[in-house]
């Protein structure tokens, strides 16, 4: 069969783009009105559904200024020009896919979270194969949360594989192609918008969308904060806890005072020593 006559489902988060809809919808309504830090715990108790549908209504993220792989993107394009139908499937609100598929218009269709229906997991792979079929469509992923959809689609395609997703498919046969972005941390340097954030949001264990020692941008101060140690001694955990896939869980934590210059240089130090031959932009700004 000829591989244009195979659709192509594509996931959002990690995949598509390099963040997760449900943070930066979070994120963008705590924006907007602080307060609702309170809320989110009640949705929570009506559902995972229930609650990314009401930070959508609350939030409004502008899709153009995601940020995008480029590389798949551009795949993506390519297969689409060459009449292929490609699916965006997503976890998220269907507010925030709709506005990505009109703004891409490559996808023929799009399935989403919906007040009733939290799409991920396997009610994600049940979706899917009541719609097309078993190894009836190939199947874009990153995750450890795609892994048991990846063998029932005909070809499976990574983007961006944490080295335990990578560990778990090398023997497959099903991987047509993976694509990797090598070296975040040299290309994007230390995240300023972290030094001036009054909440942050930590995953235990923490995730990451590539191997571990490519996202310490990631990772360190994830890891300060649950600690509590340096930067991390800053912050004070809420009493909130939020139960996510594949027995994560994640936690809000509130800034409580400012960093010392201290824990700041020590930060900035330690990235320096990691990149030697990235030393400016590990210049950590007060």
């Amino acid at each position: 069969m000829n591989k244009k006559n195979i659709l192509l489902v594509v996931d959002i988060d990690g995949t598509l783009i390099k963040s997760d809809l449900l943070l930066e919808s979070f994120y963008a309504a705590i924006r907007e009105n602080p307060f609702l830090i309170f809320a989110i715990p009640l949705w929570l108790l009506q559902g995972k559904a229930h609650c990314k549908n009401r930070l959508a209504e609350r939030a409004n993220i502008n899709v153009k200024t995601l940020p995008f792989y480029a590389d798949f993107l551009e795949y993506l394009r390519s297969e689409s020009k060459t009449g292929r139908t490609l699916i965006l499937v997503t976890a998220s609100a269907r507010k925030y896919a709709d506005a990505i598929a009109k703004h891409l218009g490559i996808f023929a269709d799009v399935l989403a979270t919906d007040e009733k229906t939290n799409l991920s997991g396997k009610t994600k792979l049940k979706v899917l194969l009541e719609k097309y079929g078993e190894k009836g469509f190939d199947y874009a992923g990153n995750d450890r949360s795609d892994l048991h959809i990846f063998p029932h689609a005909k070809q499976a395609i990574l983007v961006n594989p944490g080295l335990g997703v990578l560990n778990m498919t090398r023997r497959t046969s099903y991987i047509e192609k993976i694509f990797s972005t090598n070296d975040v941390d040299k290309r994007d340097g230390f995240p300023q918008q972290f030094l001036t954030a009054q909440y942050v949001i930590v995953a235990d264990p923490i995730q990451y969308h590539l191997n571990s020692y490519d996202q310490r941008i990631v990772g360190v101060p994830a890891e300060l904060v649950l600690k509590g140690e340096g930067i991390g001694a800053s912050f004070e955990k809420l009493p909130y806890e939020f139960n996510l896939d594949e027995n994560v869980k994640a936690y809000i934590y509130k800034k409580i005072k400012p960093f010392t210059n201290l824990d700041l240089e020590a930060l900035s130090k330690l990235f320096k020593d990691y990149y030697p031959d990235r030393q400016n932009i590990y210049e950590i700004k007060k």
